[in-house]
C-alpha cells in the first residue's frame, strides 16, 4: 500500500480523473493510521530534487503548497497532545472544548509549518 509520502501512478498530475483514481485507490486500501498532516513532508522531501519530465518529483521552479482535508485528528499530533478520537476502540473522544495547551499544540505544529 501507499505509505511514507508515496505518490500513486501517475505521479503528479493535472488530470482530474487520473486524481480522483489516485485518491480512490488510496480510499480503498487498510490504513489503518491518519498521518494527515505529518505526512506531507515525507511527500515532498521524496519529491526532491526537482527535475523536468518526472511525475514523480517536483518540477524545477515549482511552488509547493500543501492542503490536507481530514475529519481526524493527524495520529502524530494526537498522540503527541495526549488526545483520543473516537476511533474503532469505541472509546469516546477527548471534548477539547473544555481547552487546549496552545503552547504545547505549538511546539507540536511548529515544525511543519517551518518545513
Amino acid at each position: 500500500g501507499l505509505k511514507n509520502g508515496q505518490l500513486c501512478a501517475p505521479g503528479f498530475t493535472t488530470n482530474p480523473v487520473a486524481f480522483a483514481d489516485c485518491i480512490d485507490k488510496a480510499a480503498s486500501q487498510a490504513i489503518v493510521t491518519e498521518y494527515t498532516i505529518t505526512i506531507a513532508p515525507a511527500a515532498i522531501d521524496r519529491a526532491l530534487l526537482c527535475v523536468a519530465n518526472d511525475p514523480y518529483k517536483l518540477r524545477e521552479n515549482a511552488a509547493t503548497v500543501i492542503i490536507s482535508v481530514t475529519d481526524e485528528f493527524d495520529d502524530f499530533i494526537q498522540a503527541e497532545m495526549g488526545w483520543r478520537d473516537a476511533g474503532q476502540s469505541g472509546d469516546p473522544p477527548n471534548d477539547l472544548s473544555s481547552g487546549i495547551n496552545y503552547t504545547q499544540l505549538d511546539m507540536v505544529v511548529q515544525p511543519f509549518i517551518d518545513y
